[in-house]
């Protein structure tokens, strides 16, 4: 019962994720960086409603192994979106190449989920099954961090630039 909770919350969190995404692509759906935004949008919510199923329909150890990989699914391309964003909508056209890398670095590691390099099966709670890390979790990990303290450099950077 209490795995519905957990279900219940990502599955509401998806959708609002989703309805925003909706909603600032329809203020503009012209602009690039809102695109890029929508898409954004979709594959955090799709990791949402993965983890909701994964909660709710993640019964047995190889169903919840099955879910968790797609839970990682939408983990694995969320830097790369956000970066994408980023640099959209600040406009940055001369760091193209850490784009290109971090989209291939995103496929490399969902092969890695495939592979069950980034998973190692599951752990039993009370509440259902939680995925459990794998080998090449702490090389995503560490990529994850230095993408997003990318980002926010260059989000602070563009910020002083504008004072």
């Amino acid at each position: 019962m209490l795995g519905d909770i957990y279900a219940i919350s990502n599955l509401v969190t998806g959708i609002i994720i989703q309805l925003l995404g909706i909603f600032v692509i329809t203020r503009n759906y012209r602009s690039h960086s809102n695109r890029i935004f929508l898409i954004f949008c979709f594959v955090i919510s799709a990791w949402m409603y993965a983890l909701c199923f994964m909660y709710y329909f993640g019964t047995t150890v190889s169903s919840a192994i099955r879910w968790s990989k797609y839970v990682n699914i939408g983990i694995c391309f969320s830097p790369a979106l956000s970066y994408h964003f980023i640099i959209t909508f600040l406009n940055i056209k001369k760091r193209q190449w850490v784009l290109y890398l971090s989209y291939v670095l995103g496929i490399l590691f969902l092969f890695f989920v495939f592979d069950n390099k980034m998973l190692d099966g599951v752990y039993k709670y009370s509440w259902g099954y939680f995925p459990r890390h794998g080998q090449y979790h702490p090389l995503f990990m560490s990529y994850l961090f230095a993408q997003s303290l990318y980002t926010l450099y260059l989000l602070y950077d563009r910020y002083r630039y504008r004072l």
